[in-house]
């Protein structure tokens, strides 16, 4: 991926809720808007509105079905729409159906899921964290080399961070928005850099494929639920230990899951 294209999907990731201009994005990517346009359609094959809609339908589509009961002004203005009317209209115009329709569509609760209802949920609060970050893949192969490049240009073990903008049970892998990197003293200001927020953080700990992550967290969330909270941010962080003499796997590597939650 070219640095105008990353740029600008970072900073649209960043911002999606509020009204950016085409001008606005070629000045983060520092080119000219046409220049910009005509490199971004190259790249991603739609337009930088296009690409910005798919982000504000996908976050609009994943509220609907891990908040059922959000209405549906709250779910526009959380995905960057002034009206409901205008939400529901691009909605049906994107997935074909009416967000009602779409909540009665639910995949988050596949079979044979074991509840741990009585377990205790360990929380924590998190201090805020800003993480210079660079977008990679969720190809295996191309994950795997984005995490060894970063590791490989440290001097020692890192703990290394991986930001989910879209969920990979819902977007195509290929498709996900996926940034790796390192906690870092830049401020949030700068266009290379994600921030965790601060707040009350519950964790899990997972190995393995995108099939078990979904597994594990839609168990993570009937338990979140049941205790009595919700999950606060859509955006899903994990945590690695990395170790420089060992090639990195991603499959095989120990991540800690950090959900943002708060009482419902």
């Amino acid at each position: 991926m070219n640095q105008y294209s990353e740029k600008a999907i970072l900073y649209l990731s960043k911002h999606f809720r509020k009204k950016i201009t085409l001008e606005e994005i070629a000045k983060v990517a520092g080119v000219s808007p046409f220049h910009f346009h005509r490199k971004f359609v190259e790249e991603n094959n739609c337009t930088p509105q296009n690409y910005l809609e798919n982000i504000r339908m996908q976050h609009a589509s994943h509220l609907i079905k891990i908040f059922p009961n959000w209405s549906l002004i709250d779910v526009a203005f959380e995905s960057g729409y002034s009206s409901p009317g205008i939400f529901s209209r691009a909605f049906k115009k994107y997935y074909g159906i009416t967000p009602s329709q779409h909540k009665l569509n639910s995949d988050l609760e596949p079979e044979n899921i074991k509840l741990e209802k009585t377990k205790p949920i360990q929380i924590q609060y998190l201090t805020k964290k800003n993480i210079v970050v660079k977008k990679v893949s969720l190809i295996e192969k191309r994950l795997n080399q984005g995490y060894q490049k970063i590791i490989n240009s440290t001097s020692s073990n890192q703990i290394l961070f991986g930001v989910f903008m879209d969920v990979p049970f819902h977007v195509p892998l290929e498709k996900c928005r996926y940034f790796i990197g390192l906690e870092t003293s830049l401020s949030e200001k700068d266009n290379t850099v994600l921030t965790i927020p601060a707040g009350y953080y519950t964790t899990m700990i997972i190995q393995g494929n995108f099939d078990h992550l979904k597994e594990k967290l839609v168990a993570k969330n009937n338990q979140i639920i049941n205790k009595g909270y919700v999950i606060d941010s859509l955006i899903g962080y994990e945590k690695i230990n990395a170790n420089k003499k060992i090639p990195f796997d991603y499959r095989k590597t120990k991540r800690e899951i950090l959900m943002k939650i708060k009482r419902a």
